[in-house]
């Protein structure tokens, strides 16, 4: 452990190292995968990076922490990378210790992604229930947010609630959310209303001219 506390600047310059600690840091950036500490597959994500980290620790002794813990953020983006920059660290270790108390300790951000699509289903009754929760989630996540990240998680969870109710739409709403390049939930619930639910000859239409191939209509 260092006896002192650096804040991850990947920006310094490497000059007053060797060129062999240079090459190690650079092994061990060459061999981390990007990470960002967001969507359903962050916990396995961050396992991957850890243990790869952690694998090199024998090498990181305490005068040459500052330039691995460059290296290593500079595979930080995104969520991940806000983490390690607004903490103070002691070393390479702390950097692991700082992401991984999040993803572990059943973050709300990890969480709702990881168990979306099985926690609002399973009661749902139609599509506009469906919509109504997912569009509930996200408001409330967004209001618990920290001031400064309310406009990301506000994007980055509509995209995500929109994606999850585009892939339980039938092929027709689907089609009918892709024409209209319906990109949000509202934008996507204002097309299934308008369109799938009141025209029921569109969706005829549509099938005769091979939009919607292969799908059965119910008796008229």
């Amino acid at each position: 452990m260092a006896n002192r506390t650096f804040r991850v600047d990947t920006s310094i310059a490497e000059d007053s190292v060797t060129a062999q600690i240079q090459t190690l840091a650079k092994e061990l950036h060459d061999a981390l995968p990007y990470f960002n500490g967001e969507g359903p597959t962050a916990v396995r994500d961050f396992e991957l990076f850890d243990g790869i980290v952690r694998n090199w620790l024998p090498s990181i002794t305490a005068d040459k922490q500052d330039l691995f813990a460059r290296r290593i953020a500079q595979k930080l983006y995104g969520r991940a990378k806000r983490l390690a920059e607004h903490v103070e660290l002691a070393s390479v270790e702390d950097i692991l210790l700082v992401l991984g108390r999040k993803l572990k300790r059943g973050d709300p951000y990890i969480m709702w992604q990881k168990n979306l699509a099985t926690a609002v289903l399973k009661d749902t009754k139609n599509i506009e229930d469906f919509y109504y929760r997912l569009s509930e989630m996200v408001t409330c996540i967004e209001l618990n947010a920290p001031e400064a990240d309310k406009a990301v998680v506000k994007r980055t969870f509509e995209k995500t609630a929109a994606t999850t109710l585009y892939e339980y739409l039938l092929d027709f709403l689907r089609c009918l959310c892709k024409i209209k390049r319906a990109e949000t939930l509202d934008d996507m619930y204002k097309a299934i209303e308008n369109d799938a639910y009141r025209r029921p000859e569109r969706r005829r239409a549509m099938r005769d001219d091979g939009l919607i191939p292969g799908e059965a209509l119910p008796p008229s």
